[in-house]
């Protein structure tokens, strides 16, 4: 398997774990719950957050045909996929967008192997407890969605927009692990900057409270 059907096959466990199946799921919820970066480092091929937000990127953008959307969101996703420079953000645009999954890939991969590990993890990337009796509970959340802050505190805290661990014994304005800068104030939806005075934001609208 490579990193977009390991990443398709977590998606369709998760979703399977949370009754969700039958239903469209939308972009933010497959992003922020069912397939987070750190659960998905687990199955060994995703290195760096931008390895993460690519190979989700051309899932969502309709290659293999493993799920349907919009068309007008798939083709702006295509673009990107295309494009020398991808914008990666370009999927919080999108976090209210609501996707199918394929019937046919579904079936596939539920026909195979199902054993996955759905824990929690910790910042580091690996499960937050040991599995009871060497089984995996299947039907444990995934994590919860990162919070958007104006400034980060470093003792102990994690980048919000990539959960890379940040470092405790300096001051932090720049996450190690994408770069963003952790003072200024972003988006939920899609990570735009943000003015203080903004109630909405200008790129995706979604509310700035």
């Amino acid at each position: 398997m490579d990193t977009i059907d390991l990443l398709f096959r977590r998606l369709v466990l998760a979703a399977q774990a949370a009754d969700a199946l039958a239903r469209p799921l939308e972009v933010g919820e497959i992003l922020d719950t069912l397939v987070t970066y750190r659960a998905a480092r687990r199955d060994g091929t995703i290195d760096t957050h931008d390895d993460y937000l690519h190979a989700m990127l051309q899932i969502l953008a309709g290659e293999r045909e493993l799920v349907f959307a919009d068309d007008l969101m798939q083709d702006d996703l295509r673009n990107e996929v295309a494009s020398s420079n991808p914008d990666l953000g370009v999927l919080r645009t999108y976090a209210s967008a609501k996707v199918r999954l394929s019937t046919s890939a579904v079936q596939r991969v539920l026909a195979g192997d199902t054993a996955i590990d759905l824990r929690p993890t910790t910042p580091d990337g690996v499960s937050a407890v040991e599995p009871v009796g060497g089984m995996t509970p299947a039907s444990t959340p995934a994590t919860a969605p990162a919070t958007v802050v104006r400034s980060v505190e470093p003792q102990g805290a994690e980048c919000p927009y990539c959960t890379h661990a940040l470092p405790t014994d300096r001051p932090v304005k720049y996450c190690p692990g994408c770069g963003i800068n952790l003072r200024v104030r972003r988006c939920p939806g899609c990570s735009t900057e943000i003015e203080s005075e903004w109630k909405f934001c200008v790129t995706c609208g979604r509310s700035a409270a």
